[in-house]
């Protein structure tokens, strides 16, 4: 645990010298600042936001569109704030370091995915219930549907988190974990679409091809549709997407982990 709570505190501090907290910081004011002077609309002297003529559902629904929309923002800027720091993390002299102390590679490896995830969500869990708290006291509407689009978001950055990690440990290279993770939701995108290309070709190897590697590679696109689904409280939720996703980013983590313990340093 001491070991765990020492990289946790370390990997807060990698993050406070990156000058990230203080961008983060900076959202989440001028955010909480445009919620707070919100402009009153007013109908025949009557304020609309706390009037009958706009049901709470319509609020909480305008509020929970925004919160989602505002969590992925968050989950980009938290995206590009740690995907260098796992590169620096795996530098000569640095690494060697880590690797000289009484401990596994595979603790290692893990309790340095483990904290920077968590102190990752803990920032965006704070960013967005202080702008959340902002924009309810001044509609006086605490809805609470920003809980289960953080859960969303949870979920959804796990996957960016994992793949990002993979390929900074692997690469060692802040600039290809970056572009992992966009080259990856590229071709997700793509094979989401690909009954496009059933119209123009013949079942074959083809398409074998393509519905296997959707099955492989993240659904970014269905498994974002889903989580939508959920949180919205629909029927019949395609959970496949969910699922299979996130058993990609563990897999992905496993063969990150063989890799490191591995490579000789």
């Amino acid at each position: 645990m001491n070991k765990f709570k020492a990289l946790f505190v370390d990997s807060f501090w990698e993050i406070r010298d990156g000058k990230m907290l203080y961008i983060y910081g900076a959202v989440a004011l001028f955010t909480a600042f445009l919620m707070a002077i919100i402009p009153e609309i007013k109908i025949g002297g009557e304020v609309i936001l706390n009037s009958d003529m706009v049901g709470e559902g319509v609020i909480g629904g305008i509020s929970g569109m925004f919160f989602e929309q505002f969590i992925g923002f968050m989950i980009f800027l938290i995206y590009l704030g740690t995907a260098w720091l796992i590169p620096a993390f795996m530098k000569k002299g640095r690494i060697e370091l880590s690797l000289s102390k009484p401990i596994s590679r595979l603790n290692l490896l893990s309790m340095k995915y483990v904290s920077l995830y968590l102190i990752s969500i803990i920032i965006l869990t704070v960013v967005s219930i202080s702008v959340w708290l902002v924009l309810s006291l001044r509609i006086d509407n605490f809805d609470g549907g920003i809980f289960s689009s953080l859960t969303a978001g949870y979920v959804e950055f796990f996957v960016i988190f994992s793949i990002i990690f993979a390929f900074g440990v692997i690469t060692r290279s802040g600039a290809f974990a970056l572009m992992s993770y966009f080259l990856m939701k590229i071709v997700s995108g793509l094979l989401a679409s690909r009954e496009a290309v059933y119209n123009f070709v013949e079942e074959g190897p083809v398409t074998y091809l393509l519905d296997t590697l959707y099955h492989i590679f993240p659904k970014f696109k269905d498994m974002n549709t889903s989580l939508m689904a959920y949180i919205g409280n629909e029927p019949n939720i395609d959970y496949y997407p969910i699922w299979s996703t996130l058993l990609f980013a563990i897999v992905l983590f496993a063969i990150t982990s063989w890799v490191f313990q591995k490579r000789d340093y």
